[in-house]
């Protein structure tokens, strides 16, 4: 309508709270919305997409164009195909374990069905569950070891929940537990597989996982896992905090 009511302006459809119908769904329409966001953005490369927070694409109004596709990794992968998206590099991913944990399992098992945020029949929730395997993975934020108001340097020890292992045990699964003193990283998550459960690691995995770590002949065994004790630095809860909030708006 406005563009029959005032022809001489160039309208810009992705500026508007909600864009007409069924232009969310073309490949222009996309592009532009990308190439608005890295214009307003100052993002000179694809690699500043990854410093990217889903509170900044919020704030620029684009809530509801992202939601109609998914993810922000889920965009570029597909509007913008020419550059090889890590979505274990976005800061929405990094800076949430959970998230990077299932990011992670998805790249180590990429034919193999998971479920995020499973619940067992007793509501005993884990982080992921892989069916065919007959086995979960469970990150367990510093909430759960009670640190939430402490600081200094203390040291941790792995904590089992027995709920969540008995639980498993109906259904015949393992659970792998995740701290949060994890280091966030593919090799000890894969070193902590090996270490707590082999079986999970089939021919087809390791081959994949040998052409992420770019070499033939990686020695799976030789990869460290996350340690069961850890002597962890602890900032303040309120400091953690402004962290948390700081990652989230950064760019």
């Amino acid at each position: 309508m406005l563009t029959s009511i005032y022809p001489e302006y160039r309208w810009e459809p992705w500026r508007f709270k909600k864009a007409p119908k069924g232009a969310i769904q073309s490949p222009d329409f996309m592009s532009s919305v990308l190439s608005d966001i890295e214009s307003r953005l100052n993002l000179p490369d694809p690699e500043s997409w990854y410093r990217v927070s889903n509170d900044r694409i919020i704030e620029l109004g684009y809530k509801y164009t992202f939601s109609q596709h998914g993810s922000l990794y889920d965009v570029l992968r597909k509007y913008r195909p020419d550059f090889p998206w890590d979505e274990s590099k976005f800061i929405g991913v990094t800076s949430f374990g959970d998230k990077l944990l299932i990011t992670f399992l998805k790249q180590m098992f990429p034919n193999i069905e998971i479920i995020s945020k499973y619940n067992f029949s007793d509501e005993s929730e884990v982080t992921a569950f892989l069916p065919s395997l007959k086995l979960a993975f469970d990150f367990q934020t510093d909430r759960f070891y009670n640190v939430n108001h402490i600081s200094g340097i203390h040291t941790f020890h792995l904590k089992i929940d027995e709920k969540k292992v008995h639980s498993a045990k109906r259904i015949d699964c393992e659970i792998i537990f995740v701290p949060f003193w994890w280091d966030r990283t593919l090799d000890t998550l894969l070193g902590t597989i090996v270490r707590d459960c082999p079986r999970a690691l089939s021919e087809d995995s390791l081959v994949y996982l040998r052409n992420i770590k770019g070499h033939e002949n990686l020695d799976i065994k030789a990869i460290k896992a996350i340690p069961k004790d850890a002597e962890v630095k602890l900032s303040s809860w309120r400091t953690r905090s402004r962290v948390a909030e700081k990652r989230s708006a950064r760019l």
